[in-house]
């Protein structure tokens, strides 16, 4: 299904793109002194939250010095053995050079792959709330009902995001029906830091989820802090999903409501 792929430029990204993942890298302009304190400290830390999530009932591992602070946590639906590749991939990203597509010498940088988050700050970034837009993905195919759609997608992500700052893993996924004369199953999925307070949570979900297009047939909103997604086609492990209604009782305030609009000379991503 075809992407519009746009960015919010506030750094500088490096971006790959495809149908089923997207890759988002951020990285500073404010670099560090070769062969500074800082460097060993960004070493040790890529190194720890690299080996540490897999083994974590969360997937999740964090790291806080006078130096540098970061976390890296993997998708609650995960394989342990994807976590470690994908966290394995998002490290060596961040330590190459920027000629090599990485972060090179950046004093705070954020990694998003499909099933991983991997960030680190020369600030204290601990339990800190940043709704900050990395990148976001819109499709370019309209819903064939747009009001039905529309009202039960914004009505589904509300419900999840309230569901998944309720949850200690602060990840939700779930389903509805469409309705109109061209019923679709609307699949969508939340992702919180996880070591937010549930309402900075449900706050950044609330943000996130107020820029998807819900007259589109997809979306994406990466936030420094959470993510928000909706499909028509299964992207998680169906068994975190809730099960499928077609009366969703939930309609968080403000979803839906200030929806992205699409920049003038967008591209199709492949």
């Amino acid at each position: 299904m075809p992407l519009l792929v746009l960015f919010l430029v506030f750094l500088f990204p490096v971006i790959v793109s495809s149908q089923d993942e997207l890759n988002f890298i951020v990285c500073s302009s404010d670099l560090y002194p070769s062969g500074s304190p800082f460097e060993s400290a960004l070493r040790f830390l890529l190194n720890n939250l690299t080996a540490l999530p897999p083994k974590s009932p969360f997937l999740y591992s964090s790291f806080s010095s006078s130096l540098i602070s970061g976390f890296a946590q993997c998708r609650p639906d995960s394989s342990i053995a994807a976590c470690a590749n994908c966290l394995l991939a998002s490290s060596s990203k961040l330590a190459n050079v920027a000629a090599d597509g990485g972060c090179g010498r950046s004093n705070s940088a954020v990694a998003y792959q499909d099933l991983c988050i991997f960030r680190y700050s020369n600030e204290n970034i601990s339990a800190s709330l940043d709704e900050s837009i990395v990148g976001y993905a819109i499709s370019v195919q309209k819903a064939s009902s747009p009001a039905n759609f529309s009202r039960r997608a914004a009505e589904l992500m509300g419900s999840i995001s309230w569901d998944a700052a309720m949850s200690p893993a602060r990840f939700a996924a779930g389903a509805a029906e469409s309705g109109g004369v061209q019923e679709q199953r609307i699949y969508g999925m939340v992702w919180c830091k996880l070591d937010l307070m549930t309402y900075d949570c449900f706050r950044c979900l609330l943000s996130a989820a107020g820029k998807l297009p819900f007259t589109t047939v997809g979306g994406r909103v990466y936030e420094m802090s959470c993510l928000v997604r909706f499909e028509v086609y299964t992207f998680v492990d169906p068994s975190f999903i809730k099960s499928p209604t077609t009366s969703p009782k939930f309609l968080a305030a403000g979803v839906g409501k200030e929806n992205v609009t699409t920049p003038e000379g967008g591209e199709s991503a492949p």
